[in-house]
């Protein structure tokens, strides 16, 4: 008996945990007013619909997994075309940062120009600046990470993160994204809850046993009834 408590307990508590643990990504993405495959001699995958310079419901390049080692497989950008990128999530989450990955390109002066942009969720915006880290490209850092710890925007539950606004230092208003990634947590399902909570309470519940059976060595002759009851219990 005290095996199949021990495993149920295991059960409940490695679920629950794995659920926690469960890591965040980009499921798919939307983009407005995109740069074409081609523009420049960059070149980009997308899965999804393509309407003039809008892309809608599919993935590619962005969320391939793939950081990019030159302008293939890797999305160009105009800052004064005004795009916007809507990246849709694995699960409903709490965002803390945004990376945007530009590869590693050492000679190309596009990638490590991007400073900052503005980040929607829930129809709340804020405006924020980018930290450059990384590889060094032409321009500097390749990767930009912005953080949204303690913009209010951490704490607002999402399926979708709208990025606008960008902009940058390159002299032609240009950058990239070879790859769009999140730092989130999960928001956990009430059935998650539950099975944590039945563990924790099963837990709770052998230890008080636990308790008791060690009261037996107390020398009191008033522990013996109380000391066989538990005794027979933790034998089972």
């Amino acid at each position: 008996m005290q095996r199949v408590q021990k495993f149920l307990v295991a059960a409940a508590l490695a679920v629950g945990l794995t659920a926690w643990a469960h890591a965040v990504t980009v499921h798919s993405y939307d983009i407005g007013n995109a740069q074409l495959s081609g523009a420049g001699g960059w070149a980009h995958t997308y899965s999804g619909l393509i309407v003039g310079n809008n892309y809608s419901g599919g993935g590619g390049t962005l969320n391939d997994g793939i950081v990019p080692v030159d302008e293939f497989n890797n999305q160009l950008f105009w800052l004064p075309d005004s795009p916007t990128v809507t990246l849709h999530l694995s699960a409903l989450s709490y965002v803390s940062a945004i990376q945007l990955l530009g590869g590693v390109l050492p000679s190309n002066s596009v990638p490590g120009t991007l400073t900052g942009w503005s980040v929607t969720i829930g129809g709340s915006t804020r405006t924020l600046t980018s930290t450059a880290y990384g590889p060094v490209c032409g321009s500097g850092l390749c990767n930009d990470s912005v953080s949204l710890i303690g913009t209010g925007l951490d704490v607002i539950a999402t399926s979708s993160v709208i990025l606008s606004s960008f902009w940058g230092s390159h002299v032609g208003g240009l950058f990239n994204i070879g790859e769009a990634t999140v730092t989130a947590s999960p928001v956990p399902e009430s059935g998650t809850y539950a099975m944590l909570l039945t563990g924790l309470a099963v837990l709770a519940f052998m230890a008080r046993r636990r308790v008791g059976v060690r009261s037996c060595l107390l020398p009191s002759l008033r522990w013996r009834s109380t000391c066989r009851q538990a005794s027979a219990a933790a034998v089972e």
